[in-house]
């Protein structure tokens, strides 16, 4: 239970640094403290996603905010169904939520 959470967590903050990315054409690196290093400076140690081969820059915002917006969409997207387990189908202006129980 506990290493599915984790692997829950990593992919949220995952997509949450692509959305970041996204969003200020920034990369970000997160550093995960202890409790007992909540109280001291920094630790240096650290990780950030990693750029898949696929994924480059973000688009120019004036030139594609459109697409970018889509992408940040769907990031978003997959992180409510890690949060919820449901998945959004669409049908023109109509969103259902299924849990994947439901869907089966």
């Amino acid at each position: 239970m506990d290493r599915d959470r984790d692997k829950m967590a990593e992919s949220i903050i995952n997509l949450t640094l692509e959305i970041l990315f996204r969003l200020t054409g920034e990369d970000y690196t997160v550093v995960k403290k202890t409790s007992s290093e909540r109280r001291q400076a920094p630790v240096s140690k650290g990780w950030g996603r990693t750029l898949s081969p696929v994924m480059g820059p973000p688009p120019h915002p004036l030139l594609h905010e459109e697409i970018n917006r889509e992408k940040i969409l769907e990031l978003t997207n997959k992180m409510i169904e890690l949060l919820t387990g449901e998945v959004p189908i669409r049908c023109q202006d109509v969103t259902v939520y299924f849990s994947m129980e439901e869907w089966d």
